[in-house]
């Protein structure tokens, strides 16, 4: 026989959650959905803020992680582990800086080939000023290396 459903919400903890589903079931309860879009209120909402919060934190680091952590339980406070996180996420934000810069150096001194900075800071350290210049191929004359004391 086929009657009509009767919609209930439930809120319940994640921690009888399981049981809760279980007495459901017993009960002959054949459709149980979980709401995505209501709102949550009080001191949930702001639980369910900082689970975002954390659960972000764990995927931006997911890639650092090493395959198998140490240990299963975490030793650190929520405060504590709230610091090292920031002070984590600072890190890594301060060295992916780091590496820009790093980047943009490598790729204005890739077009002088091969050279030393010892090398460099050798000459300086001589009175030889060293001077790097670019330009367009087409705009080079051949002439000017008689000329001037350039090398290619």
């Amino acid at each position: 026989m086929i009657v009509r459903m009767i919609k209930y919400t439930f809120a319940v903890h994640h921690g009888f959650y399981r049981q809760f589903l279980d007495d459901l079931q017993e009960l002959e309860v054949v459709h149980i959905e979980r709401s995505k879009d209501q709102k949550v209120a009080g001191e949930a909402a702001e639980l369910t803020s900082e689970v975002a919060r954390i659960n972000q934190l764990l995927e931006q680091f997911k890639n650092y992680m090493h395959d198998e952590p140490k240990q299963d339980t975490c030793t650190l406070s929520v405060s504590e582990a709230d610091n090292l996180a920031g002070a984590l996420t600072k890190r890594l934000s301060d060295n992916r800086s780091m590496l820009e810069q790093l980047q943009e150096t490598i790729d204005a001194r890739q077009i002088w080939g091969d050279y030393s900075d010892q090398l460099v800071t050798e000459l300086r350290n001589e009175g030889i000023k060293l001077r790097f210049f670019t330009m367009p191929a087409k705009k080079f004359s051949m002439s000017w290396l008689d000329i001037f004391p350039i090398e290619i």
